[in-house]
């Protein structure tokens, strides 16, 4: 026979404890929503938690020490309190492109294509190397100034510089 009692005083405390929940989910979402300002939470997500909280803490609800709607709040609090941290907490997933093996892939790339762009400056005379390397830092007239040349001659040579770039399909 206290097993039907048992089964009654859950039914009855379940449905007591329906509008409550349902109650303080929506009065503590409102709250939270204002505060977390998130488009990706929304207060049918919150309400959820809460009552999915509440339904689980249910079976250690004890009349003794609280009334149910007091033992309600504290769940709804605590659990959107947890939300709410859980939001605001560092991340400890590395955002996109972080990823190590995406970024051992793009290092085996660039260290391929520094190869490549090695080989093919090779062929170039020591002046438009002294040009290519000037090029990385300034523009065309400033690095005519520093070596001191015209900037005739530097377009020249970035005219021969992009045929040995092409010759490679990098232009």
């Amino acid at each position: 026979m206290s097993g039907r009692r048992s089964v009654h005083r859950e039914s009855v405390l379940v449905r007591d404890a329906l509008p409550l929940a349902g109650r303080a989910a929506d009065v503590r979402a409102a709250r939270v929503l204002a505060m977390l300002r998130d488009a990706a939470v929304d207060r049918d997500d919150l309400r959820q938690e809460v009552l999915v909280r509440v339904w689980a803490a249910l079976p250690q609800f004890d009349p003794g020490r609280a009334s149910l709607r007091t033992f309600i709040e504290t769940v709804a609090s605590s659990g959107l309190a947890s939300i709410l941290r859980r939001n605001a907490a560092k991340k400890r997933i590395q955002p996109a492109g972080c990823d190590p093996v995406e970024g051992q892939l793009h290092l085996l790339v660039s260290i391929d294509l520094q190869v490549d762009v090695g080989r093919m400056l090779r062929e170039l005379n020591p002046d438009d190397k002294q040009v290519v390397q000037h090029l990385l830092a300034n523009g065309p007239a400033r690095v005519a100034r520093i070596l001191g040349t015209s900037r005739a001659a530097v377009y020249r040579s970035i005219g021969r510089i992009r045929t040995a770039l092409a010759g490679g399909g990098y232009c």
